[in-house]
């Protein structure tokens, strides 16, 4: 019985040191826990950012999950493509009066490409609780 319980307690032991080995976080070769941290070299000052063109195009992405549309609304410019992409295990579709997908299966994706400016309400014609809009500026 004590060459029983002297394995468990070795297999035990081994376990703990794999497991506490693969968990440590890593570092380099050669640095130590005691080196002090590089000092941040100084930079230029901030340049205000270019505005992007009022004509610029900005698409959206929607991912299917837990049976919603994440985001529920998005706003996009026109002349934009919205893509749907399922991530639920369940088959979903993006049914509008102005666009209609196919029953897309789990990592499917559906893109539109908004050339009109409105407000386009959308749902999932298999889960008609599942709702949506695309705002077009």
């Amino acid at each position: 019985m004590d060459k029983k319980y002297l394995l468990i307690g070795v297999c035990i032991l081994a376990i703990v040191v794999l497991a506490a080995f693969f968990l440590m976080p890593s570092q380099p070769k050669g640095a130590s826990s005691s080196q002090t941290p590089a000092q941040p070299s100084p930079q230029a000052p901030a340049q205000p950012s270019a505005q992007p063109p009022s004509d610029q195009v900005e698409n959206a992405a929607v991912e299917i999950s837990g049976f919603a549309f994440k985001p529920a609304s998005v706003t996009v410019k026109a002349g934009a493509t919205v893509t749907w992409t399922n991530k639920d295990s369940t088959p979903h579709t993006i049914k509008s009066d102005a666009f209609n997908s196919d029953t897309l299966s789990t990592d499917q994706s559906f893109s539109f490409k908004f050339d009109t400016p409105g407000t386009y309400g959308y749902s999932c014609s298999i889960h008609p609780s599942m709702t949506g809009t695309v705002i077009v500026e």
